[in-house]
């Protein structure tokens, strides 16, 4: 076994490993100018995800509409991280702002519109070949890490079907009834497949062993495909001994003192929102990387690697993308406490998660620790 090479690409332009481990730093990724203005950068492709799910960073400034459609099969995301976005799912519509979310599944006729200054969000699309299209609506853009739109050029309704003939699943709704903004509750996951609003930092959250998890979309939203979450923890009492409780252990969440987690068939993108996070890999080679992930950095750990992380600074927030199938989420379902209202992570000590019991868990969503 060795501990060699970083998995950060060599430049910004250098295409993704496939099926491997790679690091993306802030802004990174393939990207392209899109028609009507902005950019869509790839952080995850069908070649990353065995076309599980592709993930997408969209960026730009208020825009038109986008053309009212469903998908036969793909599934739509939306995740904002700045500005905001209006988005219409069938008969509902709302203003998304920065930590809210909405999932809309096949069939269900949707549309969005960036109205804010500045904004961006993630995108997972399931299944991940879907992505693809964004390349017929714009062209390669390594000029500025912002947004350089194509506003000169628009959409052409007559190419757009011509596309769909080709065997792309938009099916455009041009007598699409428009809803106002209405308001809901936005605080719950539905029990199944249903189009839902969430709002940030709302719905249920589970301690485990000294780390949250706040699932944003688990795999029985998603049909089976991906799921999302948000994970947060603090950092080693060693070094914050004010801020962690009274034992190292409630620091570890999922993870078995000195075990690394490894799963079968699911790729996870971990995306971090705030402080760093320690993480380090084994690829099945016996290759060891070890890498701190900050703020808007990015870590893919494809199925069959083994991975573990912990929270470096005094606190840290990242988002969870994985598929196909369920992710770390389901081990904080099955055996964490649901979180009182305004419950932070940290703040109890709740009793120490057994390791058979962690075992039976994650042998249950399909990984093993290694």
């Amino acid at each position: 076994m060795s501990s060699n090479n970083s998995l950060r690409l060599p430049s910004y332009t250098d295409p993704f490993p496939k099926h491997r481990p790679y690091v993306l730093e802030a802004e990174q990724g393939e990207t392209l100018a899109v028609v009507g203005g902005g950019t869509v950068r790839y952080l995850a492709t069908r070649e990353e995800t065995s076309n599980a799910f592709g993930l997408v960073q969209s960026r730009g400034g208020p825009d038109e509409r986008v053309l009212p459609h469903f998908h036969n099969g793909a599934h739509d995301t939306w995740l904002v991280l700045k500005g905001a976005v209006r988005l219409w799912a069938g008969d509902q519509s709302r203003i998304l702002l920065p930590g809210d979310f909405a999932y809309v599944p096949p069939k269900i006729t949707h549309s969005y519109q960036v109205v804010g200054a500045d904004t961006e969000f993630l995108g997972v699309i399931s299944p991940g070949a879907w992505v693809e299209f964004f390349k017929l609506l714009g062209e390669p853009c390594d000029e500025t890490p912002t947004y350089k739109g194509l506003n000169e050029k628009t959409l052409d309704k007559k190419w757009l079907i011509e596309q769909i003939k080709m065997g792309h699943d938009i099916v455009p709704q041009f007598q699409y009834n428009w809803p106002e903004v209405n308001e809901g509750a936005d605080n719950v996951l539905p029990d199944g497949m249903a189009p839902y609003f969430l709002r940030s930092d709302t719905g249920p959250k589970y301690l485990l062993n000294g780390q949250s998890n706040t699932p944003l979309c688990r795999n029985v939203n998603s049909d089976g495909n991906f799921s999302i979450s948000v994970i947060a923890g603090n950092g080693p009492k060693s070094k914050y001994p004010s801020f962690t409780r009274s034992k190292e252990a409630f620091q570890s969440g999922p993870f078995v003192e000195g075990k690394m987690i490894r799963f079968g068939s699911t790729h996870t993108l971990f995306r971090v929102i705030e402080g760093f996070f320690d993480f380090e890999v084994r690829e099945a080679d016996g290759n060891v990387h070890k890498e701190t992930i900050s703020a808007n950095e990015s870590i893919m750990v494809s199925a069959g690697n083994a991975f573990r992380y912990s929270v470096s600074s005094a606190y840290g927030r990242m988002y969870s993308f994985a598929g196909k199938g369920s992710g770390l989420e389901e081990v904080f379902v099955k055996l964490g406490r649901v979180a009182k209202r305004n419950e932070m992570v940290g703040e109890t000590d709740d009793e120490e998660v057994s390791v058979e019991d962690l075992n039976a868990a994650v042998k249950e969503i399909g990984a093993e620790y290694i």
